[in-house]
């Protein structure tokens, strides 16, 4: 009920239609007035305020018009002059409601004639009452000065009332409901549940502007068993949506995250900051934002910040989250933790870098979906990977994408009757790197790519592989090894610092090393494994070659 009252109580919007006579001097006569849209305004909304300019005689003489605001603080803010415009002799006051809402304008009337302001009330905007008024000048006038008419008077008003938290939340929220920033701050206590009864379960819709403050190890869940959920916290870039701790000091940890479980029905967040949350100490619940099994979530323009270890955490691999324009940074572990087939949900346009240990943490999986893994300005951090599904995969990697191997890490390509494709197409200037993932680099850390008997038709061109060859299986002992007749090329690559061979030819094999240079490898550079086996294209330099014994 206290929340109603205080939507009850949002920003009313009041307009007074004010008519208002004066002359230029020396020029034309004209008839004045504000008209703002809509009515009842929150914070978080625009106006669009018109200024009517209108003739009383003959003349058509240019005028420009200056719109300015006095707030309840008494501070002037002064919006970008509207100039040039002729006043409109056909239109009446009674005119400009029917004009501004799209309807036909009259015979010989341009819209470039309606000087038009937009104004978004921002929640940090202070409450009462706001005042406009306008200065009307005459371009042309020899003396501009003097040529000032100020209308001022309450011409129009904006009467706020102000938050009037805190709103306190918790149990389980079972049917649709809105917080508003009238309610701030929202203060969220011990677990608080967002799910309805089936079919269409409950939605939570925040409106711009408010503020959530989290209490000492609380929650919010999206969805439970046979009930979804739905969470909408859609923010403005002036009236963003805040997810914090509710501390004096922030400190990493305090709170746990907001989990979006498998029933969530497609919930979206966007310009929100989540902050100082990931308190449950445990790699798929210690984030800022868990992904459990939810596959229609959307974060975009967000930022994701001080998790005690990672920013976006999604530890079931049925999960995908859609991640655009987001800055995920100064995370305790990692920006986002996920499997391999969920990497698909990340944009270019996010920013992981400034994270503890790094900005993406790939966890062994099967990539069965085609999908790209954009350049970020972090590396990728990567346990196993395969790519291969029975319909075939393709992955493409962007150029000057760097991907980072832990400790006996494998990325293969194709597996028993099930195909698979990597197209890592870089370039002389921003080439692909396959790495190892320690600060200090060592030979055979990681084991490196394979190519399995279904890899098809793969293609890399300016990819450097080092720092691999750490599996001394006889099939799996080189930084790369080709185990298909398939199409394999490596063009313009870098075959460098492998515990073992370079590269090793099997099954058939014939992979394009144009332009592919070696270097720093134990053993040899090229190791043809078979007599079926063996490679085209001219390398650079002389390569170290071993023939099958």
């Amino acid at each position: 009920e206290k929340e109603g009252d205080m939507k009850r109580k949002s920003l009313i919007l009041g307009v007074a239609m004010l008519l208002l006579v004066g002359a230029l001097p020396a020029a034309a006569a004209v008839t004045t007035n504000i008209y703002a849209s809509g009515s009842g305004f929150l914070y978080g909304d625009t106006a669009t305020i018109y200024v009517g300019v209108q003739n009383t005689d003959a003349s058509d003489v240019p005028v420009d018009v200056y719109l300015a605001r006095v707030d309840p603080t008494g501070a002037v803010a002064m919006f970008s002059p509207l100039l040039g415009f002729t006043p409109i002799d056909v239109l009446s006051p009674a005119t400009w409601p029917a004009l501004v809402s799209n309807f036909p304008l009259p015979a010989g009337v341009s819209a470039s004639n309606i000087p038009i302001v937009t104004e978004t009330f921002d929640s940090s905007m202070p409450g009462g009452t706001y005042t406009y008024f306008f200065i009307i000048s005459q371009p042309l006038s020899s003396n501009p000065l003097s040529d000032l008419i100020t209308y001022s008077a309450t011409s129009y008003q904006l009467f706020a009332t102000g938050p009037q938290g805190p709103t306190y939340h918790t149990g389980t929220i079972t049917s649709d409901e809105t917080w508003s920033p009238l309610g701030n701050p929202h203060i969220v206590q011990g677990t608080l549940i967002v799910a309805g009864p089936a079919p269409s379960g409950a939605v939570l819709t925040i409106q711009p502007g408010v503020v959530v403050r989290f209490d000492e190890g609380a929650s919010v869940e999206v969805g439970e068993t046979n009930a979804p959920g739905k969470l909408i916290a859609q923010g403005t870039q002036n009236s963003g949506i805040i997810f914090t701790s509710n501390q004096t000091v922030n400190s990493a940890g305090w709170w746990y995250h907001i989990k979006f479980n498998e029933q969530d029905s497609g919930s979206s967040l966007s310009y929100c900051t989540v902050e100082y949350g990931g308190g449950n100490d445990s790699w798929d619940s210690g984030a800022d934002i868990v992904i459990y099994g939810a596959s229609n979530v959307t974060i975009s323009h967000c930022i994701i910040r001080n998790s005690k270890l990672a920013g976006i955490a999604l530890p079931g691999e049925s999960g995908l989250v859609q991640l655009d324009n987001n800055e995920i940074t100064s995370n305790g572990t990692y920006g986002i933790v996920l499997y391999g087939d969920q990497v698909r949900g990340i944009a270019g346009t996010n920013s992981v870098d400034g994270n503890t240990l790094g900005g993406v943490y790939v966890k062994d999986d099967t990539v069965e979906h085609d999908a790209t893994w954009y350049k970020l300005d972090a590396p990728y951090i990567l346990e196993d990977i395969l790519v291969a599904s029975p319909a075939g995969t393709t992955l493409t990697i962007q150029s000057g994408v760097e991907l980072r191997f832990t400790e006996e890490a494998m990325f293969e390509v194709g597996s028993s009757g099930e195909p698979g494709k990597l197209v890592a197409i870089g370039s002389q200037a921003d080439p692909i790197v396959f790495t190892s993932s320690q600060i200090l680099k060592t030979r055979g850390w990681w084991d490196g790519i394979r190519f399995n008997e279904n890899a098809v038709d793969c293609q890399l061109d300016y990819v450097s592989v080092e720092y691999a060859g750490g599996d001394s299986s006889w099939d799996s002992d080189a930084n790369v090894v080709v185990g298909t007749p398939n199409d394999v090329s490596l063009r313009n690559c870098s075959i460098s610092n492998s515990a073992s061979y370079g590269l090793k030819c099997m099954n058939g094999a014939d992979p394009d090393l144009t332009g592919t240079s070696f270097s720093d490898n134990e053993r040899e550079d090229i190791y043809i494994y078979d007599d079926t086996s063996g490679y085209h294209g001219t390398p650079l330099g002389a390569p170290t070659v071993k023939m099958p014994e």
